[in-house]
């Protein structure tokens, strides 16, 4: 028999907002986990969701620790990166793997989504090492639950199963110099999976050592890469990957009489023009303005703004078109000149 336990909000001091605590109780045991909740955040519309599985480091039944390493401080240093509500379950012993917790995992994710309303197209699953490792097996495992994954120097064990992911986003970080968790496993993990027929993206860091979640968490593009890949995989990919890129265009449409801003980058641009449209792309990605499901302004409709992009490389062809508030024209604008 599985009982659930969630902690009502007078029993964490009246916050709506920010890293709040919460329990879960599996038979006679209970377990503590935190819900990140980002500010803004209304029962009006669905929100994404990230499961977050912490590292070997930071188990144990204090509810805190794991909020400490990885994620929780990707979240505190740049919230405005990250609007979805986050799921942190605490693993309460070292030995243990994550998918040994399965029931508890998959119990504070229905939890949460009697809680909040939650987009259940959008539901993405990350870690760091153990967690990493978990990633790999729950993913496997529930592969109908997760939009995309995301393990960072995760690890294979028996729970994995490359068929069950051919057909799931992948990205993945490694260090390449990581003495813990050979590199290697990464790489194992992602080869299978390709060989299964899917097409993981796998980022080695060259002087990380065994932390590459802090990079991976707070340097990379993953944060936007998340908001993108459910219902633009494409787009997401070719932002991921920005060598794939073969050609593309950005044009700005003011309301305003004024001449649209355009940038491109020629199929045969030299590396200066190149890193001029990658670096607009990148500063776009990280304003959210690819987040086609993020809230907009009330003034947005009435703005008459557009915002165009179109990308080819590899993969294929990818457009994406916008409107946009004043604001959001000023900030795409500032983005393509400072990228000049």
């Amino acid at each position: 028999m599985v009982l659930l336990l969630v902690t009502t909000p007078a029993q964490y001091s009246g916050a709506t907002f920010g890293f709040l605590p919460r329990r879960l109780v599996l038979g006679e045991r209970e377990h503590r986990y935190v819900v990140y909740v980002p500010p803004g955040y209304t029962n009006e519309r669905d929100w994404p969701l990230v499961m977050f599985l912490h590292g070997m480091g930071e188990c144990g039944t204090d509810g805190k620790l794991h909020v400490e390493v990885g994620l929780g401080t990707a979240i505190r240093n740049e919230p405005q990166r990250w609007p979805f509500v986050v799921v942190m379950p605490q693993k309460p012993d070292k030995p243990s793997q994550w998918f040994d917790h399965e029931a508890m995992v998959m119990g504070m994710l229905a939890a949460t989504e009697k809680e909040y309303r939650i987009d259940p197209s959008r539901r993405f699953l990350t870690g760091l090492s153990q967690g990493g490792a978990g990633t790999w097996a729950l993913g496997s495992k529930h592969a109908n639950v997760w939009a995309a994954i995301a393990p960072v120097c995760g690890y294979k064990t028996s729970a994995f199963d490359a068929a069950a992911l051919q057909a799931k986003p992948i990205q993945a970080f490694h260090g390449e110099d990581d003495k813990v968790v050979p590199a290697s496993q990464s790489k194992e993990l992602c080869a299978a999976v390709e060989q299964a027929g899917g097409k993981p993206l796998l980022t080695l860091y060259a002087r990380t050592a065994h932390n590459s979640w802090d990079q991976a968490y707070r340097e990379s593009g993953l944060a936007e890469w998340l908001r993108m890949v459910a219902h633009e995989p494409l787009g997401a990919r070719l932002l991921a990957r920005p060598e794939e890129l073969r050609g593309g265009a950005i044009t700005i449409e003011s309301a305003a009489p004024a001449k649209p801003t355009n940038l491109t980058l020629a199929p045969d641009a030299d590396e200066l023009a190149r890193r001029a449209f990658v670096a607009a792309l990148r500063r776009l990605q990280r304003d959210g303005l690819f987040d086609d499901r993020a809230a907009m302004p009330e003034t947005a409709a009435s703005a008459g703004a557009r915002f165009d992009v179109r990308l080819h490389g590899v993969p294929g062809e990818w457009r994406f078109t916008r409107s946009l508030a004043p604001a959001q024209v000023v900030m795409a604008t500032t983005a393509v000149a400072e990228a000049r």
